[in-house]
């Protein structure tokens, strides 16, 4: 373990002897944000990672921040303070029953009673959020338990494998590979539809060379971002709620359907809309639970994602497959492709020159343009998740984008949590004014960390997705509930210390990121876009024509 994440409280022992440990400690200003960066940094680095509250407030901080890590896989162990033994079910201030409190956002939890429970619960713990599918656990310590030394403590002996995503790699059988070979080769219309199994199996390499032998285009939900690089000939874009609407029509017309590393939810497949009823489904997931739960399948297989696309590339060798010849059908989506470049070209000359707020379409072009090919993006939840997952071509493949799964002002947290995971590259959070009034008080710690992340606000002034909904299906703004003050954000980066700006127009924009990215510490930059602008989303597909 290299990092711990953390807000003070208690517990002080526990402090003293992480830092004998030589393990760094990573202070937030509020348990969300602890819980948030650890998040980040797991899904990056793969590896479990811990986060702290103390009992009581602190743990159901935690518990409240945990959602996301559970809605996105990610093997986060929460490791917070319970009660001391001795004043339990004394109605003792701030004591809570956290074991319930964790229950619906963890897919394990358990409590110590005696001190001696430490060392075999931790590795139980760490192997539980690692296991199958990966995911947060919770494993509450009485606060008395960190003053106690554990009797006759000995090294334990170290894991027989390196405890990293994924944990263990099922295979499937012959048969099956076959099966799925069979109708693949024999589909008119093959889509793959990559998902976050892709990024846990580091399925990248296998995922291309199956795609290049056997002609099949590649989307991706919004988790899976990254499985291909956008910029290869197969690559056809993000589908689901959040997407590119060829993209979606593209899914919607397959004949056969591989879908791999996703649990096919509502997400990622538009309420369940885009896989056609005649489409044969073939669903490879490490969770077994998925399988048939939304979409009769043809051939279900709880295998790990890299080891069935080798086992694939193997049954063609063996099997002397061909490349099936779908020129025809790869040009008409090439087709697609290109007009919706043209139409995403065409809002991106919404540029600010004309004193008009900047389309968000012309703020994605600038940072598609700045960044580097290895940069990691972060997404908030909502529009800015939609705007920078649909707009911007990540040029390699890898775990290149993380997005919050729908808690607000998640990214900022996160983005800090992936620069630790990954200090040589690039992090760029792209956030809503509405998200980045959640954690602003992060800044301190970018600042007190010397984390060169790069936060762009889409400042429109408004909760903006409430304010379309109240305008485009009941004809009616309730402005109270949706609009903010002005804010420059860039001047309170500088009020905390870090460099910030507020921009109006994409020359101003260039400027800012060639700044912020030479990494000499965090930058805000605060973008005014236009309010009315709405970003490549499904929802608002029943009372208007989407533009991307």
């Amino acid at each position: 373990m290299e990092y711990f994440f953390l807000v003070t409280g208690r517990d002080n022992t526990l402090w003293i002897e992480l830092k004998r440990a030589g393990i760094r400690q990573v202070l937030a200003r509020s348990e969300a944000a602890a819980t948030y960066m650890a998040d980040a940094y797991a899904r990056v680095t793969g590896k479990p990672t811990f986060v702290y509250g103390g009992y009581g407030p602190g743990a159901a901080n935690v518990a409240g921040a945990i959602a996301e890590a559970y809605w996105s896989s990610s093997p986060l162990i929460a490791l917070p303070s319970t009660m001391v033994r001795a004043n339990r079910h004394k109605r003792e201030y701030q004591d809570l029953d956290q074991k319930q409190l964790f229950a619906a956002v963890t897919k394990w939890g358990a409590e110590v009673d005696v001190v001696g429970q430490v060392p075999r619960l931790l590795r139980e713990a760490t192997r539980q959020a690692m296991s199958g599918t990966p995911g947060p656990v919770y494993l509450g310590i009485p606060s008395d338990v960190f003053e106690e030394e554990v009797p006759n403590y000995q090294e334990p002996a170290p894991y027989a494998t390196p405890m990293v995503l994924p944990l263990s790699r099922p295979a499937p059988a012959d048969a099956d590979v076959d099966a799925a070979l069979d109708a693949l080769v024999k589909a008119d219309r093959p889509m793959i539809l990559a998902g976050n199994g892709i990024h846990q199996s580091c399925a990248y390499e296998a995922l291309r060379q199956v795609a290049e032998r056997l002609a099949i285009p590649i989307v991706t939900s919004l988790a899976g971002k990254g499985s291909i690089a956008e910029t290869h000939e197969l690559a056809v874009g993000a589908v689901g709620r959040y997407s590119r609407d060829y993209a979606n029509a593209a899914l919607r017309g397959a004949d056969v359907v591989l879908a791999i590393g996703t649990g096919l939810g509502g997400m990622a497949t538009d309420g369940y809309k885009l896989i056609a009823p005649t489409a044969d489904l073939i669903h490879v997931t490490v969770d077994s639970s998925s399988i048939g739960q939304n979409f009769p399948t043809r051939l279900g297989l709880a295998v790990d994602a890299q080891t069935f696309l080798c086992a694939l590339l193997d049954a063609c060798d063996r099997m002397e497959v061909s490349q099936p010849e779908r020129s025809e059908y790869l040009g008409n989506l090439a087709s697609a492709h290109e007009g919706w470049r043209d139409r995403r070209t065409a809002l991106a000359g919404i540029d600010g020159t004309n004193g008009s707020p900047m389309h968000p379409a012309a703020v994605m072009s600038v940072v598609d343009e700045k960044i580097a090919d290895d940069a990691i993006v972060v997404g908030d939840t909502g529009y800015a998740a939609a705007w920078a997952g649909a707009l911007i071509d990540l040029r390699t493949a890898g775990r290149h984008f993380l997005r919050a799964d729908g808690s607000l002002g998640w990214a900022f947290s996160g983005a800090l949590g992936a620069q630790l995971a990954a200090p040589e590259k690039q992090v760029i959070c792209v956030i809503g004014d509405g998200g980045w009034g959640y954690h602003v008080g992060e800044l301190e710690t970018a600042l007190r960390l010397e984390l060169p992340v790069v936060a762009v606000v889409l400042n429109n002034g408004t909760l903006a997705f409430e304010a379309h909904v109240q305008s485009l299906y009941y004809n009616e703004l309730v402005n109270e509930v949706n609009d903010f003050c002005d804010v420059d954000y860039g001047q309170i980066a500088r009020a905390f210390g870090a460099k910030g700006v507020r921009v109006h127009t994409v020359a101003e924009l260039r400027d800012a990121l060639d700044e912020g990215l030479q990494r000499t510490g965090p930058m805000v930059i605060d973008a005014m876009i236009d309010r009315e602008a709405i970003p490549p989303v499904t929802r608002y597909d029943t009372v208007r024509t989407r533009d991307l």
